[in-house]
């Protein structure tokens, strides 16, 4: 389930992808915290692709001083991880 341009205001070159949606999170410049809804829901209907999205999200957060992420009614594994 990609992440389209339409959903988001990500810039010209976004490619679509998961790395393309890491790249675009790296370039954050401003503080800027994202919330993360339904993860266990996500996780369960995106299958793999559910986990890899909250692994580039955490990963993007934790690369990325400006940007932190809050991750609400998740799994056990999204539970851990919290306020990144």
């Amino acid at each position: 389930m990609p992440v389209s341009n339409a959903d988001v205001s990500f810039p010209d070159y976004y490619g679509g992808n998961l790395d393309a949606l890491h790249d675009c999170l790296g370039d954050i410049s401003e503080k800027t915290h994202l919330i993360i809804q339904y993860c266990s829901e996500m996780e369960v209907a995106l299958g793999e692709y559910g986990s890899a999205l909250l692994k580039v999200l955490i990963l993007s957060a934790e690369e990325n001083d400006f940007l932190t992420i809050s991750f609400n009614e998740g799994s056990e594994s999204s539970e851990d991880l919290k306020d990144h």
